[in-house]
């Protein structure tokens, strides 16, 4: 289906029409899936990144339908250009979707790190907190002991905000190191849900941060933008 081919349709396209876009999903879903089972390759901050693709069926699909669900929101609809195919322009949107959760996740190891990593053979997570906590204070100049200072008030707010499931998400196994399933188990969810869950809570963070000024220099309209029903 060629939607810029049909003036109409382009129009029923603006407008969200549900049929239409229901269409163009059977349409350009094999498309979708080949691309995001394949994989590609993109840079990031100068450098190559490849993106092997997802072989599990639940993430392939997941992503599949948070793609579409991209480009069929508002602002994508009025944003494309009908002078141009829409389907590169879909699988573009596909593709900064799947470049945007890499960024999440690098810029969460910035501020997450499991102090199971961390500790000797013969320490405790707590001996290693100490540690890392008395290595940066000493260590540190004064414009850095400030921004950590205020980085950790930020992070300290951030934690109060979460409810109790993700608080101990975050401590048992973003900050420590409960697997996916352990931590399901703790939770007494299912680990889909617990893989939801740790996107949320990042996506949170991302979303604080921003509001704190901390990752100010990021893209965040994409970055932090939540999955959301049309």
């Amino acid at each position: 289906m060629n939607l810029e081919d049909d003036p109409e349709r382009v129009e029923a396209f603006r407008r969200g029409d549900r049929e239409l876009l229901a269409q163009l999903y059977h349409a350009h879903v094999p498309a979708v899936e080949k691309l995001l089972r394949l994989g590609f390759t993109f840079t990031s901050q100068g450098k190559t990144v490849r993106f092997r693709g997802f072989q599990e069926p639940f993430l392939l699909q997941e992503s599949i339908q948070e793609g579409f669900l991209r480009a069929f929101r508002e602002e994508a609809r009025q944003a494309w250009n009908p002078g141009k195919p829409w389907r590169p322009y879909l699988l573009a949107i596909v593709r900064n979707q799947v470049i945007d959760q890499f960024r999440k996740q690098q810029v969460e190891q910035r501020y997450f790190v499991p102090l199971a990593r961390m500790a000797g053979e013969d320490e405790s997570e707590q001996d290693a907190l100490d540690k890392l906590s008395s290595s940066g204070e000493s260590s540190a100049s004064p414009e850095m002991k400030a921004f950590q200072s205020q980085l950790g008030k930020i992070l300290s707010v951030f934690l109060e905000e979460l409810d109790e499931g993700d608080r101990d998400t975050v401590r048992l196994h973003m900050l420590g190191d409960m697997t996916q399933q352990e931590l399901a188990d703790h939770l007494n969810e299912s680990r889909n849900d617990v893989r939801k869950r740790i996107r949320e809570i990042r996506s949170k963070l991302l979303r604080h941060l921003k509001r704190e000024g901390v990752i100010g220099s990021l893209d965040a309209s994409e970055l932090l933008r939540d999955l959301s029903v049309l």
